[in-house]
């Protein structure tokens, strides 16, 4: 049987260069992507405060623009049923209101416009023809 000792300087393990390299490795390449997602962020921030991702809409001939919305404004006079089932054959619906700015948008046309709003469900209960209810505040 064969017994062996060490010294205590003998005891300690070293850690292999190759080892401290890897090490070095990995905490530089760490760095390096936390510098990346640094940058990555402010320049996310900086893009979404100029409004660079705004999304960019056009219009089908014939339609106005306002904000990322078209509006059809037809010269034919119908009833609010009839003219919504014309923008509903339009691929669209009757505008719901959401903003002071749209609705000054559609006051300036200067033409008599059918909106959205409807109580036809529960009398004097008003609400947006895809089912929201209004919100007068």
């Amino acid at each position: 049987m064969d017994v062996q000792t060490k010294t205590p300087d003998q005891a300690e393990e070293k850690t292999p260069k190759s080892e401290i390299g890897s090490y070095r490795w990995v905490i530089v390449s760490f760095g390096l992507l936390c510098v990346l997602q640094a940058t990555l962020n402010i320049s996310l921030r900086l893009a979404f405060s100029n409004n660079q991702f705004e999304t960019k809409v056009t219009c089908p001939a014939g339609w106005l623009k306002f904000g990322c919305s078209c509006y059809y404004v037809s010269t034919e006079k119908k009833n609010w049923a009839d003219s919504r089932q014309d923008c509903i054959g339009r691929g669209a619906d009757l505008v719901i209101i959401n903003s002071p700015e749209e609705q000054a948008f559609l006051n300036n046309l200067n033409k008599g416009v059918w909106i959205g709003l409807t109580d036809t469900v529960t009398e004097g209960t008003w609400i947006w023809v895809d089912g929201t209810p209004l919100n007068t505040s």
